[in-house]
């Protein structure tokens, strides 16, 4: 036991008007056992600091990281509870547990088995508490846990660029759509969306050629999906159940390479 936790133990049994033969009798345990927790010799088993927690009336959090720490803790959680709430314009738990998120910061979707998570930050995608896939700026790319060089792909476009579908200047196409239909539709609001295709065309492209479906960047396809949705029906529910999907497709990209 380390010596902040041994003296926090002296001070509260003092705080408390408590002598360590006192102690030791409400514990039901020997003078010597609480003389050598105050020492830093020995540390109480998780029944102790249960009836130490009970008998000084604090948490068990606070009887072994202190007041302050635990304090900060839940200080920090509201904090984030409270940000977490002026970012969001959408939330909802429906009776089966199933929770969505949406909000400046993302959005956020979680049920019993998967946890779906498209943010500033990346994309992260669960199922049963395993990482399926995983996409920041950060910590690159993981697909079930395997990393994933994105410079390996970009190397392999290139050394695909004699097909003519990966030669397609795609991306200004897109431009173009985006362009017209924000100026002839009035619709710039929502136009920006055609750009999110472009990295849709070149994985496509991608996993058609290498026969690997698990190359398509199929998480896009559904944030697209729910913008699309969300625009023009105004449906933030059920428009986010196509998030659900994902680990589906995953699984079935999984399998389909297996099968290889």
């Amino acid at each position: 036991m380390n010596i902040e936790i041994a003296n926090r133990l002296l001070e509260l049994r003092k705080k408390h008007g408590l002598s360590q033969e006192q102690l030791a009798e409400k514990l039901g345990i020997s003078r010597q056992s609480v003389s050598k927790w105050e020492r830093a010799e020995a540390s109480p088993d998780t029944d102790n600091l249960l009836m130490l927690a009970n008998l000084y009336g604090v948490s068990l959090d606070e009887l072994i990281r202190g007041f302050e720490s635990a304090k900060q803790d839940q200080q920090s959680t509201q904090d984030q509870s409270t940000q977490d709430q002026q970012n969001t314009f959408y939330e909802n738990t429906d009776e089966k547990g199933e929770k969505v998120r949406v909000g400046l910061d993302g959005i956020f979707v979680e049920n019993k088995k998967e946890k779906v998570e498209i943010g500033w930050h990346g994309i992260h995608v669960e199922e049963r508490g395993r990482e399926k896939f995983h996409l920041s700026q950060d910590e690159g790319m993981r697909v079930d846990g395997e990393e994933k060089d994105i410079k390996d792909y970009c190397r392999h476009h290139r050394e695909e660029k004699r097909n003519p579908w990966c030669r397609f200047p795609y991306a200004i196409v897109a431009f173009a759509v985006m362009f017209l239909w924000g100026y002839l539709g009035d619709a710039w609001s929502i136009s920006w969306i055609v750009l999110l295709t472009i990295p849709l065309y070149h994985t496509f492209v991608s996993a058609v050629i290498r026969k690997k479906p698990g190359h398509f960047a199929y998480p896009v396809l559904t944030v697209i999906a729910f913008f699309l949705i969300y625009y023009y029906g105004n449906l933030p529910f059920p428009a986010w159940i196509v998030f659900l999907t994902i680990p589906i497709y995953y699984w079935w990209a999984s399998a389909f390479k297996g099968r290889e």
